[in-house]
């Protein structure tokens, strides 16, 4: 496997705040034309750096010691707090009340309104009501037909609705995320409180430390800190909630038609977000957010130096936690990421990247199923094998997957349409099996996270996010060969993110790209902890799309392969995402049981490759073509 990038140690909040600050105002002062401080300066930040935190950390202890002992103070300032609080309370509960007073008045109207068409002004009352049904049906057949749509709400859930009607399935699942959303807003409430008391603890202790400290003024600066903090918590609780039940009372309006204006915000879909949204390299990204990876004492630091966080997912299987950020105008990513890695080396800072499916998008008209040819020679046909597919959704009704073992889960935020086509594709080479049909290992077990929807251009697409996502998700079932038919830029959430899959024992296998021989790497296939696979057809000619570099690792069939087709029968397809799944499966024959190491199993499938094109390793064949262990005995 290709070399992978060492871990890095994390700082403390305190110090992390103090570097961003201290660095943000070094660069806007002494960097050079490219924004990039010189090692001089960087020099000399760290020495600033050094003295700013012992002199802050000194003023610090001396402000908490020099605060009014009192208790009736004490009780006073909490009071306070604790009105300021309710103030807030109060405002969004009248807010909520008059939106309800609001809602109900324009219920009445629309009564109102109805029972005027019903009477009619000629009295007919059964005729108006006959009327006013076949008006209802013809609504009705028009949002059968119409344009299916969706966005995030003010609580960043989905709300799905088509032109003119509602969807109660999209309704559903919107509710659905909003109350997941709210989790996360509790859960990252209650890290802040975790947090804050961490710090005013580690605050004490100092100032105790302290020759001659004044122990009871310092415990009762304590005290107040710890309550301050848990009615921040409360205070952020108590807003999520209102938002929450603000979403639900939104998604209401719009299944019952009563949307008005609302409802049009619904129908802008994920085009908002990514509509004409793109990086300086011109790679599409979503707009006004960026990615942060990192530890939860980080994400805090980074708060305290003026970003706001969107949402907050804390990752067990990577052991880290995801953040989204709101990007300011006044902040670069790439000085801001170099100033957040300065103090927090472990962090990682980027765009929401997009990535694409790596298939020929002028399909083969004919092609041979996957097991004829490679055979993988296991007559228990991968039996014990778990294989992990990030990819599209998978028809799971199709007859290829009768008698598979398919464990899915969504990962797609947004209400757009899922693809199937792709996954369906892949998945099939892995465990395909019906008459005529024959996939590599029909027996194993396939780990399917989808992540696709469709674009704003169309296009099958995938956010970085959703990748993260996936991959941790993968960590936690302790998938140990994973599959990643796609290919896009590179993102540094990503890479950090298959770094530390790969440091718990998964091979992420990845598809080499089809932008051509003379392109750029592509990603994630091109970092050091993942397999970059390239495809070949059946006279071992590499596929003529095929992306080059030294970052190829292995050939495997992938012009013509016979795949399932999403609705029903069998297509041939070209390209590297065709090819990955050989390579994943023959991985999953060596892992199998846990009878191999990540390591080991590489080490053997490359001394096991066929050797092609120039003698040795090459940037078009990698090892050479991917022979399975099994045949080899």
């Amino acid at each position: 496997m290709k070399k992978r990038a060492p871990s890095l140690a994390t700082l403390i909040p305190l110090a992390a705040a103090l570097a961003l600050a201290a660095l943000s105002a070094r660069a806007e002062s002494g960097s050079g034309s490219d924004g990039t401080p010189d090692d001089k300066i960087e020099e000399e930040i760290e020495d600033d750096i050094e003295k700013e935190i012992e002199k802050r950390l000194e003023d610090k202890i001396d402000d908490r010691i020099e605060e009014r002992a009192e208790e009736k103070a004490r009780e006073k300032a909490g009071d306070k707090a604790k009105d300021r609080a309710e103030d807030r309370v109060r405002e969004k509960s009248v807010d909520k009340t008059r939106k309800d007073d609001d809602r109900l008045r324009r219920e009445k109207r629309y009564e109102k309104e109805v029972e005027k068409k019903i009477r009619g002004e000629d009295g007919d009352e059964k005729g108006s009501r006959t009327r006013l049904r076949e008006r209802e049906k013809t609504e009705i057949r028009n949002d059968d037909d119409g344009r299916r749509a969706g966005s995030y709400s003010k609580a960043g859930s989905y709300s799905g609705a088509y032109a003119g009607g509602t969807d109660k399935a999209a309704i559903d699942a919107a509710e659905g995320a909003a109350k997941t959303r709210f989790e996360i807003a509790r859960a990252a409430a209650d890290t802040g409180r975790d947090l804050a008391r961490a710090e005013a603890r580690a605050v004490m202790d100092a100032a105790l430390a302290a020759p001659g400290a004044d122990k009871e003024a310092i415990k009762t600066a304590y005290d107040a800190a710890v309550k301050e903090a848990d009615l921040q918590r409360d205070v952020a609780t108590d807003e999520a909630k209102s938002v929450y039940e603000a979403t639900l009372d939104e998604l209401d309006a719009i299944e019952d038609g009563r949307s008005g204006e609302d409802s049009a915000d619904a129908l802008a879909g994920a085009a908002r977000i990514f509509a004409a949204a793109t990086d300086r390299n011109g790679d599409e990204i979503a707009r006004g957010e960026w990615l942060l990876l990192t530890t939860r004492e980080d994400v805090d630091a980074i708060v305290r130096r003026g970003f706001a966080v969107k949402s907050i997912e804390v990752m067990d299987g990577l052991g880290a936690v995801l953040a989204r950020l709101e990007a300011p105008e006044s902040f670069s990513l790439p000085e801001t990421s170099r100033a957040v890695r300065a103090r927090t080396p472990a962090a990682r800072v980027d765009y929401n990247h997009l990535y694409f499916p790596q298939e020929d998008p002028s399909p083969a008209d004919a092609g041979e199923a996957p097991s004829r040819l490679i055979r993988m020679g296991d007559a228990e046909q991968g039996a014990g094998a778990r294989i992990g597919v990030i990819d599209t959704d998978i028809d799971a009704g199709h007859r290829a997957f009768h008698g598979a073992s398919v464990v899915a889960r969504n990962f797609v935020p947004y209400g757009d349409a899922r693809p199937t086509d792709h996954g369906t594709a892949v998945a099939s080479i892995i465990v395909g099996d019906d008459e005529g049909y024959s996939g590599l290992a029909p027996r194993a077990e396939i780990v399917a996270a989808s992540v696709f929807f469709k674009s704003p251009t169309g296009k099958a697409s995938a956010t970085t996010e959703s990748l993260v996502r996936a991959l941790d998700w993968m960590s936690e079932m302790k998938t140990p060969i994973v599959s990643m038919s796609l290919a896009g830029p590179p993102n540094a959430i990503l890479e950090e993110a298959i770094r530390r899959a790969a440091s718990r024992g998964v091979i992420v296998v990845a598809a080499a790209g089809n932008e051509g021989p003379m392109a750029r790497p592509m990603y994630p296939a091109a970092y050091d902890s993942a397999v970059a696979v390239t495809a070949i057809s059946r006279d071992k000619q590499v596929y003529r799309l095929a992306n080059r570099g030294d970052y190829v690792d292995f050939a495997a069939p992938g012009v013509s392969v016979l795949h399932a087709k999403a609705g029903g029968g069998y297509a041939a397809s070209s390209g590297t995402s065709m090819a990955a799944p050989f390579v994943a499966a023959a991985l999953g024959e060596l892992r199998r049981g846990d009878a191999r190491t990540a390591e080991e199993a590489f080490r053997v499938l490359s001394e096991a490759a066929e050797d092609l094109g120039a003698p040795g390793r090459d940037p078009v064949f990698g090892a050479g073509l991917v022979r399975p262990v099994a045949i080899q005995n």
